[in-house]
């Protein structure tokens, strides 16, 4: 497929018609757009390669050369592959599929006429848009179910907007973004999210606080993530701050 035929084929995708069939041309559409890198390099794409493989390996990473665009790409795959699964899609999460990878195929177009790699990341997105559109899927992903309803601790699962006492404010209180929870239903991490517009390390003295008042009330503590959407960092205690590309599993925090 060519450049120009991806770009017709992208263009013709409805998000308004069915959220779940948007979801899945998307991420075909995703495939299509990693041959195209692929063709562009001069090297073969592995045939038994995973899209998650694909996009993490040195060959599009290095095309690319930015992480949030990278993201970008990992939502759209994540959002498809949970539409072949049959799991439901909301509007939202069609729209900024949708989204992402016409901005992908506006890149690749940009490059190929100037040789110019720029370009418009999506619109800024506010704390509770970011959480509920790429973290709940990384979190899914990592195999945390996400509850619904705030402040409620239950094994296993990954709450939001958990209350903590003892912050240093006047109310004395502060609410996490989430907390994923152990089977003794005990914290094992939090994590804190700032709009994209923002740097991840925004939220690093925030979720430093949340650990604090965990550690308070459970004698130790919890490893923290702090992320806008497109970048997670962790700090666990052991090593100095990194980057991640995925959250931990529930087996791995245990």
């Amino acid at each position: 497929m060519t450049l120009k035929e991806l770009s017709f084929k992208v263009n013709g995708i409805d998000a308004s018609e069915s959220y779940l069939m948007c979801a899945k041309q998307c991420r075909d559409a995703l495939g299509d757009a990693i041959d195209i890198v692929y063709e562009k390099s001069q090297l073969e794409r592995p045939k038994k390669a995973t899209m998650l493989e694909l996009i993490d390996s040195p060959v599009v990473t290095t095309f690319l050369n930015n992480s949030e665009m990278v993201n970008a790409l990992h939502y759209v795959r994540i959002l498809g592959m949970n539409a072949e699964h049959g799991k439901a899609v909301r509007k939202k999460e069609a729209e900024l599929a949708l989204e992402n990878i016409k901005l992908f195929v506006y890149y690749l177009e940009t490059k190929e006429a100037s040789g110019d790699s720029s370009f418009k990341l999506p619109k800024h997105m506010n704390e509770l848009e970011t959480r509920r559109l790429y973290v709940d899927k990384y979190l899914e992903e990592a195999g945390w179910e996400v509850l619904e309803k705030k402040n409620v601790p239950q094994p296993g699962k990954a709450g939001i907007e958990i209350e903590v006492s003892g912050m240093p404010n006047k109310k004395g209180e502060g609410y996490c973004d989430y907390v994923l929870y152990g089977r003794d239903c005990k914290p094992l991490a939090i994590v804190e999210v700032k709009k994209t517009a923002l740097d991840p390390a925004v939220g690093r003295h925030q979720v430093d606080l949340y650990g604090d008042c965990m550690e308070k009330v459970y004698g130790y503590r919890p490893v923290l993530y702090y992320t806008n959407g497109y970048e997670t960092k962790v700090i666990d205690g052991i090593y100095p701050d990194r980057t991640v590309m995925a959250f931990h599993t529930l087996q791995e925090l245990e």
